[in-house]
Order: C-alpha cells, then sequence, then structure tokens
C-alpha cells in the first residue's frame, strides 16, 4: 500500500447515489487523479425529495461499498479529500449542514459538499481527455475548452449552469417537480399520464404506449393510478422512472413524438437562457448529463440541431455518463486549496 493517499467523489440524485474511490498524488503542483479503486453505489441521495435520513443513508452505503470493493484497510490519513454532489443540495446554508454530518462519520482530511450540476464540467473534461486516451488527469490539455461550459442535466429533473472565467456561475431551471423540471424525466412521464388520465375521461380507447405504462406499474385500470401517485412516499421518483417507456414509443407514436419535441425544445431554452445570462453565444463547450440524455443520444442530436438552429451552437458537447469523475476531480482539486 505504501504512501498512497485516496480521493473520494460522491453523485447522489433522485435515483441513485454512486460512490468512487481513487488513488491520487500531486505531480508539478497538479492534482492527479490515478487508478479507481472502488466503486459503489446506493439509493437516491437528494435530501430534498428523498428525504434527509435516507439520503445520508445511501450516501454513507455508497461510500461503504466503494471502500469493500477497493479491499484496502483504510486508515484515517487515507483519505485526503472527499467531494459529495448531491441534488437538492445548492443552497450554502445545505451543503454546510451535510459537511457536518459527514465529518462525523467518514475520516477525511477535508470534505467538499456542492449541489449536482458542479462536477459535471470537470467529468466532462475527465471523459473526454482521459477516459478516452486513457492518460492522467494531471497531464490532460486542454483546460481552456471546458472553463467556458454550459452543463445541462436531464434526468429526474432539470437545470442548467453556465461557468466562464472571470464570472460567477449562472443558472436556469431547478426549480423542481412542482414548480419546473420541464424537460426532465419527471416532465416526460408526467405528461404522457396527464394524457391518459385524460383519455379515460373521455372513455377513449388506451394506445399502446399508455398500456404500456399500466404494464410497467402492474395497474389494470387507469382509476387506480390515484392511489398508485398519492400514495407513495417519492411520486417525483416514481413517476420519472417511466420516462423511458415513453420514449421507447418516440418513434411511433404520435404523443410521444411531441413530448420529445417539447423537452427538447425545453432543454434549448434552458441553455439559451444560460447563454443569454451569460451575455455569449458562442465558443463554449457543454456538458450534458442525466439518464434520459445518456440513455437515448438521438434527442442529443436533436437538441444540437436545434441549438444550431437558434445560432448558439456549442464548440464541442460531451454527455457525461459518470458524474461521480468530476466529483473526484474537484476532490483532488480542493487538495491545494486545503
Amino acid at each position: 500500500m505504501g504512501n498512497k493517499s485516496y480521493v473520494l467523489g460522491v453523485d447522489g440524485g433522485g435515483t441513485k447515489t454512486v460512490a468512487y474511490l481513487a488513488e491520487v498524488s500531486n505531480i508539478a503542483g497538479k492534482p492527479f487523479v490515478g487508478q479507481i479503486v472502488g466503486r459503489g453505489s446506493a439509493g437516491p441521495g437528494n435530501p430534498k425529495s428523498a428525504g434527509i435520513e435516507t439520503a445520508y443513508q445511501n450516501i454513507l452505503s455508497a461510500i461503504s461499498c466503494a471502500q469493500q470493493e477497493s479491499g484496502l484497510p483504510f486508515l484515517e490519513n487515507q483519505i485526503t479529500a472527499v467531494c459529495v454532489c448531491l441534488a437538492g443540495a445548492g443552497r450554502a446554508q445545505d451543503q454546510i449542514e451535510i459537511e457536518a454530518y459527514l465529518k462525523d462519520k467518514v475520516a477525511a482530511d477535508s470534505i467538499l459538499v456542492t449541489g449536482d450540476i458542479e462536477p459535471i464540467q470537470w467529468a466532462a473534461k475527465f471523459e473526454q481527455e482521459v477516459v478516452a486516451a486513457d492518460s492522467n488527469y494531471a497531464t490532460s490539455p486542454g483546460e481552456d475548452t471546458w472553463s467556458r461550459c454550459v452543463t445541462l442535466i436531464a434526468g429526474t429533473g432539470s437545470i442548467a449552469r453556465g461557468v466562464m472565467p472571470g464570472c460567477d456561475p449562472v443558472r436556469a431551471g431547478g426549480w423542481g417537480y412542482l414548480l419546473g423540471d420541464e424537460g426532465s424525466g419527471f416532465y416526460i412521464a408526467q405528461t404522457a399520464l396527464k394524457n391518459l388520465c385524460r383519455l379515460a375521461d373521455r372513455d377513449v380507447r388506451l394506445t399502446s404506449m399508455h398500456q404500456a405504462l399500466l404494464d410497467q406499474i402492474q395497474i389494470k385500470k387507469v382509476q387506480d393510478l390515484v392511489g398508485f401517485v398519492y400514495q407513495s412516499q417519492r411520486p417525483q421518483q416514481l413517476i420519472a422512472s417511466l420516462a423511458n417507456v415513453v420514449l421507447r414509443f418516440a418513434d411511433s407514436d404520435s404523443e410521444a413524438q411531441s413530448i420529445v419535441t417539447h423537452t427538447i425544445n425545453a432543454w434549448a431554452d434552458l441553455i439559451g437562457s444560460v447563454l443569454h445570462q451569460m451575455r455569449i453565444c458562442d465558443n463554449y463547450a457543454l456538458a450534458i448529463s442525466g439518464g434520459i440524455a445518456v440513455h437515448h443520444p438521438a434527442m442529443v442530436g436533436r437538441l444540437l440541431s436545434s441549438l444550431e438552429q437558434r445560432g448558439i451552437a456549442p464548440l464541442t458537447c460531451k454527455v457525461v455518463e459518470h458524474p461521480v469523475h468530476g466529483a473526484l476531480v474537484m476532490a483532488a482539486k480542493s487538495i491545494s486549496k486545503c
């Protein structure tokens, strides 16, 4: 084991929490994220939607799984820095409270807590320039490419963020499922379920897509949706989980096609709102994360076409498969600030 030290990155969203443990060293004053030695996962880590106690349990469970997979007998001084990035933890007060809790549970020299959108920029750079090249973070080129970046999360919820040198970050969306989240998994499935209820009111025969939705949740009568949704302790996640059923019919069902079009427009609107606040329309990199974008690349292609039509196309675009990579990078970068 030698004198190696490690960084821990955690990404917690509305559906799952992922923790990665990686070797870290310092080369010429720059952070070096080395081999990933342990990975762990658990349930949702969003303290707002899952509840604070459930989120805490899942965070600690994912960390424990990552440590167990590594097979290393960890001492207190081996985890140099931890970065925990959570949906629903965008406010400074939330981050302070979560950090205080984790300091009593996780042995590390430093702990950083952020929202879930902050690591996407770094994960995009890491996956495009490091993972693809099988090289090291410390030696990867192209820092300027991702320093002027717009990030879009299209998962259970939706939000966009913009960063550029010399300016404060700006945001659009992220209002949650009661006030916004257009373009999210929740929005996609909720729209289809609302239409399903309208068909039932008119005693109209259900489409194949609507029947597939009912089959997915093992409900025979539309009227049973009321109990299914309103008695759920996690209605946001429950509904969002049905988005992939809708998207399976994107090539064959006119309603699904309409929902997809509205979703892509919502994504473009979020990006446009961020660019407006940044006072730019080009020369930026686009990083996209979330299950909807990752599992449906054709929708990303349509988004890029929409942005080009609006005159706000990015220089480069990366769909981030593992946002936790960004948490690792942020943990490593925080070492020099300790």
